[in-house]
């Protein structure tokens, strides 16, 4: 079990904005009227979440690369955003003061563009040929502040080791790719279909042949990945998610709008993990559910604290020799906290994750610097060690994650965070500790 915030995450930088409209009278028709359409949520089309593995004919059989190992970490930038398709949204609202022409009310929202951007890491938490257990943390810059970003999401997944979740291909399964798709033209405007091409992509001051793989749909939704023709890594990944209108009572309440997001390749390493290759803990095998609480608080100097209570739970859903993927449930007395599930991987070969080998605590000592990350400049170490437990702490400058593990077992039994938001040291502060394992 480690780090969940239970806080809404600020998107950053308006991509569009749209000037107020001058208020006119509730009798004007407002929501455009559509004829025949029943209510639907606003839905993003083809192409959100899909995986290269899940398209007809790009099974992957291959195995992977052969420079990916348990412990490397791939590190991407990532900006995201969502443009609407109109500048006003309505809600179904006796008192509202627009109307449409069937005389229902609504009441208006001014609709504007939002996005963020920050980095996003995959760390191998362990792989064998079949199967690949990937961490995933999202650090979010605060606007072009890019020297201090926030680790803001963590989850996890396992997949085919042979694409990683689509992290990786082997350099022959592009070159199958090329030699069979490899002349077909790409899709034309309004229709369907996959796109396969050489071409080169510049990162930085290296330039790369790569192969480009597209998924376009008649919509215009389209996903695009861009691998490296000599390593296999994936350089750039990018899609076009068009969301519907949403339709109430016959009427237009919301105008769609397009999701776009792209990630570009930073940089890859492999990890020194002093316990990697130390046995896991015995209760690895049987564990099945771990459950915390603990407390969450802003902290505003001058001003008494006010915690609240919070609660979390891990049940494993899978597992191997030395990784468990958990299904990890939030909920608590916060303010705006409502209750979350999200998936999350640990293993021998991460650091902070949801146990330490036992036998690996004794040659850990306060002080000790395990890992400094150049792009996120967090710098992981032990703060301290006694004869019952050792915390380990991920700090950068404005946020600090401490993760205590039990000497006798390697169990994580406590985690706090402290996020450092502004010059008038303000901070949210969360804690969580281990209750019991079943």
């Amino acid at each position: 079990m480690s780090r969940r915030v239970p806080l809404v995450v600020a998107l950053i930088g308006v991509l569009c904005g749209a000037g107020p409209a001058a208020l006119q009278e509730y009798e004007k028709s407002a929501p455009t009227d559509v004829q025949g359409r029943d209510a639907a949520p606003m839905t993003f089309g083809a192409g959100a979440g899909q995986m290269l593995g899940d398209v007809p004919g790009l099974t992957v059989t291959t195995p992977p690369p052969n420079w990916i190992v348990p412990g490397l970490r791939l590190t991407y930038y990532m900006i995201s955003g969502f443009l609407p398709h109109g500048p006003h949204a309505y809600t179904p609202d006796p008192k509202g003061g627009w109307e449409d022409q069937h005389g229902n009310r609504y009441a208006q929202h001014e609709l504007e563009g939002t996005g963020s951007h920050g980095l996003l890491q995959f760390n191998v938490a362990a792989m064998d040929q079949q199967q690949v257990a990937v961490q995933t943390l999202f650090y979010l810059y605060e606007g072009m502040n890019t020297s201090e970003p926030l680790q803001r999401l963590e989850t996890g997944y396992v997949g085919q080791a042979g694409n990683g979740g689509d992290l990786w291909l082997h350099p022959e399964a592009l070159k199958a790719l090329l030699q069979k798709y490899g002349n077909r033209p790409p899709p034309g405007r309004g229709q369907s279909g996959m796109w396969v091409s050489a071409t080169q992509r510049q990162i930085e001051q290296a330039t790369y042949n790569a192969v480009l793989i597209a998924l376009i749909s008649e919509s215009g939704s389209r996903k695009v990945w861009i691998y490296d023709l000599a390593s296999g890594v994936l350089l750039y990944s990018s899609e076009i998610a068009k969301a519907g209108m949403t339709v109430a009572q016959g009427a237009q309440v919301h105008p769609g709008g397009a999701m776009t997001r792209s990630t570009t390749f930073k940089g890859s390493r492999t990890l020194s993990v002093p316990w990697a290759a130390q046995a896991p803990p015995s209760w690895l095998g049987q564990a099945r559910t771990f459950r915390y609480s603990g407390s969450f608080q802003v902290n505003i100097p001058g001003t008494a604290a006010t915690p609240f209570a919070i609660h979390a739970a891990a049940t494993v859903t899978a597992r191997g020799s030395d990784w468990v993927k958990f299904d990890i449930s939030t909920g608590g007395q916060a303010p705006g906290i409502t209750s979350e599930q999200t998936t999350r991987v640990s293993g021998n070969h991460m650091f902070c994750g949801s146990w330490i080998p036992p036998a690996a605590m004794g040659s850990l000592q306060a002080g000790q610097v395990l890992d400094t990350d150049g792009f996120t400049h967090v710098t992981t170490q032990v703060s301290s060690a006694d004869p019952q437990y050792v915390t380990v702490v991920h700090n950068n400058p404005r946020q600090q994650i401490q993760y205590t593990y039990r000497r006798q077992d390697g169990l994580l039994v406590r985690t706090l965070v402290n996020d450092r938001f502004n010059h008038l040291n303000m901070s949210n502060q969360m804690e969580l500790s281990f209750v019991s394992m079943e």
